[in-house]
Parts: structure tokens; sequence; C-alpha cells
């Protein structure tokens, strides 16, 4: 399954990205990003996505992040420090 599968899934389930993102407990935006491939999910969050897509992690053939989530979720972090 490539990442636009995630789409035609939530389709045929009739998710929206704001349905998935509140099953997953996530901002839609995040969605998303996972959807362009701009990030990929984090390990719970990829358990958490194939289980409500109903597929196993060896169907989902995630292309090469754009960003690196790790790096981008602790420069944000302390940036909103920084900021106040």
């Amino acid at each position: 399954m490539i990442v636009k599968q995630i789409t035609r899934t939530m389709v045929r389930k009739f998710l929206t990205q704001h349905d998935l993102a509140e099953k997953m407990g996530v901002h839609a935006t995040r969605v998303s990003d996972w959807e362009q491939g701009i990030y990929q999910p984090s390990m719970r969050n990829l358990r958490k996505l194939c289980e409500i897509l109903e597929v196993t992690s060896d169907q989902i053939d995630w292309p090469e992040p754009k960003k690196d989530l790790d790096v981008v979720t602790h420069v944000e972090a302390h940036s909103l420090h920084l900021d106040r």
C-alpha cells in the first residue's frame, strides 16, 4: 500500500482527515502530512493507523520523509520556549 492508498482507504471507510486524526489522537494536519509523505508516523501512530485502516504495516510502503519528524519536533519545541 502506498501513501496515497491511505486516502483511498479513508474514503472507503468514510473517514475524513479529521475523523482519522480524532481516532488517533493527533491533529488533522498530521494526517495530511502523512498522506503527502511529508512526515512518517511514529511507531505508536503507525500501529494505530494500521488498526484503524485494517491493514498491516507491511502493506504500507512509505516514501522517505521530506522532513525528519524528530528534528522538527525538537526544534519546534525549543522555539516555542524561546518565544516566551
